[in-house]
């Protein structure tokens, strides 16, 4: 029907057909002009940028890092490498720029203009693609930072726990050099610190004469749940000096021991470590949390460690009532405090 060369002859035509195939040009050219704009503009507001954030990789903790800074007023540059991110758009709304690519890519970090930035901020999913972005922004930094701006700020995430403390040790990842600090950080890591910082699992005072043992029991093994496990090994020292008890339920119990056992070997020389085969659902892990939970003799905490923030609301609130009952804490892992987090404070307001 917008053919402009036609030459048949179709009849009298509604003045509705007629307006849209002389207005359907028009649009299709008011797009291509717009999107031009558009991209214009995406780089004149980069060319101008100077002390911003860039954050790279648009997952849980990429898009809270970018919420946050841009409530605090910070301009902010997104590179995330999925065009079909349901939070670009999001992101794009609050203000942030947000440019698709690979982030551990020269030119994509020179497009985002790193070397002007104040703070680079690498949370991709892998531990060797944020360390190559650190590394690609040191050589930028060196070869175009104006002096005036100081040193760049850049913090990488490294997943395993054990190879960001091995770089640690060995100063591979910490230090600064001119115009150029570089920090590592474990998210799960600084989660557990910040947990059992703030609810220590000797809750009640323990004498030197206190029978009771510290019992964490963890439900599903994954990132989270190690944290937790090698910090709650860390911060073990009662007065009793009896160990605490650690207990992981996961419905492939066997992986995750023979997991964590080969990263931590002598983990169990500080803790009494169990790996139990199951769900919190299960009737015999029920059972065992409920005689937990009314033995006199254990200081019980409970963490759900479950990703799926459904799952794990419905694993804490269908927990045996003796928990509930014994006043037992029961920690559950969820992205931030809206949502489902909003409506249980709500609730227990």
């Amino acid at each position: 029907l917008f053919m402009f060369q036609f030459t048949g002859d179709l009849g009298p035509k509604p003045w509705p057909l007629e307006v849209a195939r002389f207005l359907a040009p028009v649009v299709t050219s008011y797009t291509v002009v717009l999107a031009i704009f558009r991209v214009l503009g995406q780089r004149w507001r980069l060319s101008r940028l100077s002390g911003h954030v860039v954050v790279c990789g648009l997952g849980h903790k990429g898009i809270f890092l970018a919420k946050d800074h841009l409530r605090n007023g910070k301009r902010v540059v997104i590179i995330e490498a999925d065009e079909g991110n349901d939070w670009i758009q999001i992101c794009r709304d609050m203000g942030a720029v947000v440019l698709n690519g690979e982030a551990a890519d020269e030119d994509m970090l020179r497009q985002a203009r790193v070397a002007t930035a104040s703070h680079l901020i690498a949370v991709c999913e892998k531990d060797a693609t944020n360390i190559q972005i650190a590394m690609l922004a040191s050589a930028l930094t060196r070869q175009a930072r104006p002096p005036e701006l100081g040193p760049l700020h850049c913090l990488i995430h490294v997943v395993s726990l054990k190879w960001c403390a091995s770089l640690r040790s060995l100063g591979v990842l910490e230090g600064a050099e001119s115009g150029f600090s570089l920090v590592s950080f474990n998210f799960f890591e600084n989660c557990a610190r910040a947990l059992l910082t703030a609810a220590p699992l000797d809750r009640e005072p323990i004498g030197p004469d206190d029978p009771r043992q510290v019992h964490l029991v963890l439900i599903e093994a994954n990132d989270m749940t190690d944290a937790l496990l090698v910090h709650a090994i860390r911060v073990a020292h009662y007065a009793n000096l009896v160990r605490p008890r650690i207990t992981i339920v996961d419905a492939q119990a066997d992986q995750a021991r023979n997991r964590f056992c080969a990263q931590y070997p002598f983990a169990d020389q500080a803790a009494d470590i169990e790996f139990r085969t199951g769900t919190a659902v299960d009737p015999a892990i029920r059972q065992d949390l409920a005689s937990w939970a009314v033995d006199g003799k254990r200081l019980m905490t409970v963490a759900v460690c479950t990703k799926e923030e459904t799952a794990a609301m419905e694993t804490a609130l269908t927990l045996p009532a003796a928990i509930r009952q014994q006043g037992i804490p029961v920690f559950v892992r969820l992205a931030e405090e809206s949502g489902i987090a909003g409506v249980l404070g709500c609730a227990q307001q």
